[in-house]
């Protein structure tokens, strides 16, 4: 599965110009994923990545590379997201996932920046689920914030969860 843009998508148009934006959950790939919050389902995505600019409301909105939010278990292999992502949450893979379920990140990488209100992370910024593990992979990030703004939002270089093998550079 892929998300790019070519060059005729980019024909004079710059940074100011935003591809995806609006919707309170966005992702380079899905949206949102609804599992059963309570059952151990899992959505499984591999193979895959997002090249994006995603804008979403400072109130309210959940932004990530691959996947805005997710509704118990996922597991995510081999994939990548290079975005620009802006919202009250973001994620550089996924920005939240809730519920019962595990949250597995294997062999990922993200790049890019994030501009967030609230919460930001460089593979997940938010992970109520009950086992999240990050594997063998890395992110580079770099967080920006609006000018003159008061926000402080929180930072996860990762994301919260047990980490093997994980690399991160942020700016």
């Amino acid at each position: 599965c892929e998300v790019y843009l070519d060059s005729e998508d980019v024909e004079e148009k710059n940074e100011n110009d935003v591809w995806i934006s609006g919707a309170d959950i966005q992702g380079g790939l899905i949206g949102r994923c609804n599992n059963k919050k309570d059952d151990e389902s899992v959505a499984n995505i591999s193979n895959s990545f997002a090249a994006t600019v995603m804008e979403g409301n400072r109130k309210n909105s959940t932004v990530g590379g691959l996947v805005g939010q997710a509704a118990g278990g996922i597991s995510i292999t081999k994939c990548y997201a290079d975005s620009y992502l802006s919202g009250k949450t973001t994620g550089g893979l996924v920005a939240e996932v809730y519920g019962a379920g595990t949250v597995n990140i294997n062999f990922c990488y993200t790049a890019g920046y994030q501009n967030a209100a609230s919460t930001a992370g460089g593979f997940v910024a938010i992970a109520t689920a009950t086992n999240a593990t990050m594997t063998n992979g890395y992110t580079v990030m770099a967080y920006l914030a609006e000018q003159n703004s008061e926000e402080n939002p929180t930072i996860y270089s990762v994301g919260r969860g047990t980490t093997t093998k994980v690399y991160y550079l942020n700016k």
